[in-house]
């Protein structure tokens, strides 16, 4: 999917979340990130590498206690979220994976 649902985009509800993976200095420690739009509620969960397994791995552990406050995900078509669908079967939730983002991160 290339585009996100225009209520996303809208930040009018609670429930649309959007990922990012962030690197620390020297690339020694990476981190996966999920921001609540509408609330600007941040999860940060620390991860061993990018690989896509990992990266998803980590997401679904960090979601789950959430996932009743999901509606839906927003991540970058970064290789580290290839493994988008099974991120959105795990937690039962839409997740759009967006070619591009403007402006950088939408939250």
């Amino acid at each position: 999917m290339d585009e996100r649902p225009s209520i996303v985009d809208a930040k009018s509800r609670i429930g649309d979340w959007e990922g990012d993976t962030v690197i620390g200095k020297g690339r020694k420690n990476a981190f996966v990130t999920m921001v609540e739009r509408k609330t600007l509620y941040t999860i940060v969960h620390r991860i061993e590498s990018k690989h896509a397994q990992i990266t998803a791995d980590a997401l679904i552990k960090c979601m789950t206690p959430y996932k009743d406050k999901v509606i839906t995900v927003t991540l970058d078509n970064g290789k580290e979220f290839a493994y988008h669908e099974h991120i959105a079967q795990k937690l039962k939730r839409m997740c759009i994976s967006l070619t591009h983002i403007h402006h950088g991160r939408g939250a």
